[in-house]
Order: C-alpha cells, then sequence, then structure tokens
C-alpha cells in the first residue's frame, strides 16, 4: 500500500542520512522516529523562531530552508502560466475548496478550530495584492514579486489560521507525518500514531462515497434506457 510512498522517499531518506543522522524527539505519545531521519521542525516551532511566516510555510510544507522570490513564485504558481492569481494566493494560505490538512481536516482554519471567515479571507488577500501587485491588475507577476520581496524585503504575514496546506491529503499527510515519524521501512502495522489512524480513515470514508456515488450514477444510467412510456407517470399505463 505504501510502495509509492517507498520509491518517492528514497532519494530523501539517503540524502537525510547522509547529511545529518540525528534522531527526532518524541511527538506526543509518539515513539522516536528513525535515526537516519533529521530532526524536521514544526511550522510553530519556526514561526516562533523567526517570525516569519513565509520561512514557517516553506520549511514545514516543503521542508526547504534556502529559497528565493523566484524560488517561492515558483511553487505557488500551481498552473504555471507566470503570475499568481487570487486562487493561487488562496491556496497557498490553504484556503482554496478542498483544501485539507491530509487527515480530514480544513486546508487552514482559525486557532479555535473554526473556519476562516469571509472579511479575513478578503483582508489576507488585499493586503498581498497591495504589497506585491505593482501595476494593480489583481494579478503578481515573477518580477513584481521580486522586485517588493528584495527591495522592500516584503513578506507574506502570518495571520493566524496555519502554515498554508495546499496539497492534497496524501502530500500533507506524507510531508507532516509520515517522514517525521515513519520511513520506507514503516509497515503497515506499525502505522498506529493517531494522525495514521486518522489519515486512513479519511481515506476510507472518501472510497465510501465513491462506491455510493458510482451505484447512484449506473442507477441514472439504467434509469435512462428506460423506455418512456414505461416510465412512472408517463400517460396511462
Amino acid at each position: 500500500m505504501h510502495s509509492h510512498r517507498s520509491a518517492k522517499m528514497a532519494p530523501l531518506l539517503t540524502l537525510l542520512a547522509l547529511l545529518a543522522p540525528i534522531p527526532l524527539l518524541a511527538h506526543g505519545t509518539h515513539d522516536s522516529p528513525p535515526a537516519s531521519q533529521q530532526p524536521l521542525k514544526t511550522f510553530e516551532e519556526v514561526l516562533a523562531s523567526t517570525q516569519d511566516w513565509t520561512v514557517a510555510h516553506m520549511e514545514s510544507e516543503h521542508h526547504i530552508q534556502t529559497f528565493d522570490a523566484s524560488t517561492f513564485f515558483s511553487l505557488h504558481d500551481y498552473d504555471s502560466d507566470g503570475v499568481w492569481e487570487p486562487e493561487e494566493i488562496l491556496r497557498t494560505h490553504g484556503l482554496a475548496p478542498g483544501s485539507t490538512n491530509g487527515v480530514g481536516g480544513p486546508g487552514a482554519a482559525m486557532p479555535d478550530g473554526e473556519p476562516v471567515p469571509q472579511d479575513r479571507r478578503d483582508a489576507l488577500l488585499n493586503d498581498i495584492l497591495a504589497r506585491f501587485d505593482a501595476n494593480n491588475d489583481r494579478m503578481i507577476t515573477r518580477e513584481e514579486l521580486t522586485q517588493a520581496w528584495d527591495g522592500r524585503g516584503e513578506r507574506l504575514k502570518d495571520w493566524g489560521i496555519g502554515p498554508g496546506h495546499h496539497g492534497d491529503d496524501e502530500w500533507e499527510y506524507e510531508v507532516h507525518h509520515f517522514e517525521r515519524f515513519h520511513d520506507e521501512n514503516t509497515t503497515e502495522e506499525e502505522l498506529t500514531h493517531p494522525e495514521d489512524i486518522a489519515h486512513f480513515k479519511h481515506h476510507e470514508e472518501m472510497e465510501r462515497q465513491q462506491e455510493r456515488q458510482e451505484e447512484q450514477d449506473k442507477l441514472r444510467i439504467v434509469e435512462r434506457n428506460i423506455p418512456d412510456k414505461f416510465r412512472r407517470g408517463h400517460g396511462d399505463l
């Protein structure tokens, strides 16, 4: 079940093993992760030490510590069209429809767990556009981002809504949990942390929903094949 995960993680784990074979401290009631892994700081830890949401986002969501404006832009220009549009700005902050934290929760939320209200979404978007969108066309180019970043030291602010989960379920789970506490040698029987259980429970529910939808689609197809004269309410039978 995790063969695809092992293949993707092998190069990363090899690199980490060469760089710093330091054991990671236990997280809550978790056992310590494999000794081959380099300690990965949480978003909250990086934010507390740097007071920079952009740095905390890049380290927690992408495991990247050294980057420039161009790198940041490329990672978040999701359709690769050369402009950072409002939808992409919101997605970067975990505010796109369907954004998830990898275990069935929302991509962004208020500190109390409540959904991010519309006025806060609007304020976030308008603040970023005001500081980076030089020609006021409600889009940000790579050049505009770089000029504000390098010229004025502009960065994305912390709005108190989390690290900006903008990957799919599998990506978020791997980045925030699997790579911190497991490795390519982990068996399914060892995936017993609360995050593991929540992740797979969420996947099972999604599969059940898909199966229900497929059954409903089949029923609709069958109904379309019934001649009109035999349909309920069509003429006198």
